[in-house]
C-alpha cells in the first residue's frame, strides 16, 4: 500500500502539486483528482489532501517542530500527540511516520508489520488508547534490543515489505 501512496506523491510532486498553495488552486482541481485517482477511497484521499491543505499553512506545527528540532527534540510526544489530534486526516501512526521522517527516534509506527511482530493480530487502525498502550510495549521491545522504536520499525519494515520485490518487476 506505500508503493501506491509514494507514487501518487511522486506524481504529486513532479507535477508541482507538493505545496498547499497549489494544491488549493482551483485550476488544479482535476490533476489533483486525476494523480489521486489511483488511491484506495480515492475521494476520501482527495478530502483528506484537501483539508490539511488548508490546515497545515493556519497550523503553528512547523513552527513549533522547528524550535523543538533545535531545542533536542524534547517535545516529541507532546507534537505528535497534537498532530494527530488536529491534522485533518492524520491518526497516531501516521502523524508517528510525520515524526520519524522529521528526524524524531523515539514515537513508534505501528503498522501492520510492527503490530504483526509484536505478535497482535492487525485488521485495521488502533484507537487511541490502544495505540499508546502497544506502542509503549513496542519501545520496551526496542530498548530491549538496543534500538530505537524508529530504527526497529525501520527494521521491520525492510525486512516484510514487498517493495524490493515490486521494485525489480518494474526495472
Amino acid at each position: 500500500m506505500y508503493i501506491k501512496h509514494k507514487k501518487i506523491y511522486d506524481n504529486l510532486t513532479i507535477n508541482e502539486l507538493d505545496t498547499p498553495e497549489a494544491i488549493l488552486d482551483p485550476k488544479n482541481a482535476e490533476s489533483i483528482y486525476f494523480l489521486t485517482g489511483d488511491a484506495i477511497f480515492p475521494r476520501r484521499k482527495q478530502e483528506r489532501l484537501f483539508k490539511f491543505a488548508e490546515w497545515w499553512p493556519k497550523s503553528q506545527l512547523s513552527e513549533l517542530l522547528l524550535e523543538d528540532i533545535a531545542n533536542s527534540r524534547k517535545k516529541e510526544f507532546t507534537l505528535r500527540d497534537e498532530f494527530a489530534k488536529k491534522a485533518p486526516g492524520f491518526g497516531n501512526k501516521c502523524a508517528s511516520l510525520f515524526m520519524t521522517l522529521c528526524g524524531y527516534e523515539n514515537v513508534a509506527v505501528l503498522d501492520l508489520w510492527a503490530l504483526r511482530f509484536m505478535g497482535y493480530e492487525a485488521e485495521g487502525g488502533l484507537r487511541q488508547m490502544d495505540y499508546l498502550e502497544k506502542e509503549e510495549k513496542f519501545q520496551e521491545k526496542a530498548q530491549s534490543m538496543d534500538l530505537t522504536p524508529a530504527q526497529l520499525h525501520r527494521l521491520i519494515w525492510c525486512k516484510n515489505s514487498t517493495w524490493k520485490k515490486v521494485r525489480r518487476k518494474s526495472i
